[in-house]
């Protein structure tokens, strides 16, 4: 049997990579947990906006019935 040359080295990037990623400064790295309770938050005020803009418009309605209502009032 003939032993078979394995090159275990990993590949490196060109010259040219190295230095764009040196004139760009660090990268903004983020772990998982912060990353899932970002978009838990996110979720969360966006959840938060819907109740608001539901609530906003059932109270437009309600005081444009009161509107309604007082003038159909006041024209009797």
């Amino acid at each position: 049997m003939i032993p078979t040359i394995i090159n275990q080295a990993a590949p490196v990037a060109p010259p040219a990579y190295h230095r764009v990623q040196g004139r760009s400064g660090p990268a903004m790295h983020i772990d998982a947990l912060t990353l899932v309770s970002t978009l838990h938050l996110l979720v969360l005020c966006r959840l938060a906006v819907r109740l608001a803009y539901r609530r906003l418009l059932l109270l437009f309605q309600d005081s444009q019935e009161l509107i309604l209502h007082h003038n159909e009032r006041r024209l009797r």
